[in-house]
């Protein structure tokens, strides 16, 4: 039952993250009912958003020779098969904060984006600031629009109401959640944005009935504030701390943010310096073929351990007071999760290290003692009492 349980939370099909973060958009998200809705179809699409494999060449110079045959989504991290001459290796890509946070300031992930400022944030309207590397945000306000420059507006479809944000993700993000509370046999998916200034927030109508699908969009437009208000004010927030709550939500299997980090694993493996170490790697697992299945399952072992070792001394006191994954720890804007958000988070690492067993197993190679240990291991019933397995 416990591999299945891991399984099963590795492949997205249950719990959620330390900020109650699942493979759910935060589209889904149901709102007041409303009446009526027009859909105007696309005729193009410029803003994809669904996650995809890393699109890798067969041969990229900057890994020594190494060709790279095959590569894997783990989470936050990407696993690499590569060839060289004869000789077959692998490797494990994992992206920090500030390289994932180069990503999100190049524009390559909304939907990561705004999933991960909405859950650090939480309601408030919010603007990209690229030259700083941070995010400016103001407390929203449920009737007025951003108090921005410029903000989006629905330009159409949804008649009886207005709804307005700093930026198009964030729009269509809001504008899905009303979609969703329509009809109860229509599932809407946002697909995609196309447009600049104008445009429109795409979508996949699912009939939960029939079973058909088709597809519709949601027109918006760029507007000039002339209520703009510069005195009022502002704050800031580093964009790494939103890289690190991406990184978080990949490794909780959300595919939006996979976006971003497999579009920083890529960014990695194309740049001569950031490679070296992968190129190193990838020399090192080539010379014993289950010594990278020993390095792979002892790095994740220690992942597990790491998260072990927090809940059983829970500094932030989250058993006593933040216990229930609806009740987060928030401190300094910043949403630290809850106990048991802290145990699915648990419990999705110890998935992953379930995967490398299997591929070592698969590949001949016994797991070692330490991921044997970690892998079984239950979380701390609670702090400072060891779980008894």
């Amino acid at each position: 039952m416990k591999k299945l349980f891991l399984v099963a939370i590795l492949l997205g099909l249950s719990g959620c993250g330390d900020n109650n973060q699942s493979d759910t958009s935060q589209s889904d998200i149901q709102t007041t009912q409303l009446q009526t809705i027009n859909l105007a179809v696309p005729t193009t699409s410029n803003n994809k958003l669904a996650a995809s494999s890393l699109m890798l060449s067969p041969a990229i110079s900057p890994l020594g020779g190494w060709s790279i045959t095959n590569s894997t989504t783990l989470g936050a991290s990407t696993l690499i098969d590569a060839v060289k001459d004869t000789r077959v290796s692998a490797a494990l890509v994992t992206p920090n904060a500030k390289q994932v946070a180069e990503v999100l300031r190049g524009g390559a992930a909304g939907v990561a984006l705004t999933i991960a400022v909405d859950q650090l944030l939480d309601a408030v309207d919010w603007v990209m600031d690229s030259e700083n590397n941070q995010i400016r945000y103001q407390k929203k306000d449920p009737i007025k629009p951003p108090n921005f420059p410029y903000y989006y507006k629905v330009a159409g479809g949804l008649p009886n109401y207005q709804i307005y944000a700093a930026n198009k993700e964030q729009l269509c993000s809001r504008t899905t959640a009303i979609l969703n509370t329509l009809y109860s046999t229509i599932k809407y998916k946002f697909t995609g944005i196309t447009g600049d200034t104008v445009g429109s927030c795409t979508y996949q109508l699912t009939n939960t009935q029939s079973g058909t699908q088709s597809d519709g969009g949601i027109p918006y437009s760029r507007v000039q504030n002339v209520n703009y208000d510069p005195t009022k004010p502002e704050f800031t927030l580093p964009l790494e701390v939103v890289a690190e709550q991406v990184i978080s939500n990949a490794d909780a299997g959300s595919s939006d943010a996979q976006v971003a980090t497999n579009t920083a694993a890529q960014n990695i493996l194309n740049n001569e310096e950031l490679a070296k170490p992968v190129v190193d790697e990838l020399e090192r697992n080539a010379q014993r073929k289950c010594l990278k299945h020993e390095i792979w399952m002892d790095d994740q072992a220690a992942r597990v351990r790491d998260r072990y070792t927090d809940m059983y001394r829970d500094r932030y006191n989250q058993y006593e007071n933040h216990y229930d994954e609806s009740n987060p720890l928030i401190l300094d804007g910043v949403n630290k999760g809850s106990w048991m958000g802290h145990v699915t988070q648990y419990r999705i690492q110890q998935g992953k290290l379930q995967v490398f067993i299997t591929r070592a197993s698969n590949d001949n190679c016994p797991a070692t003692p330490f991921a044997l240990y970690w892998v079984k291991k239950n979380p701390p019933p609670k702090p400072g009492v060891d779980s008894v397995d």
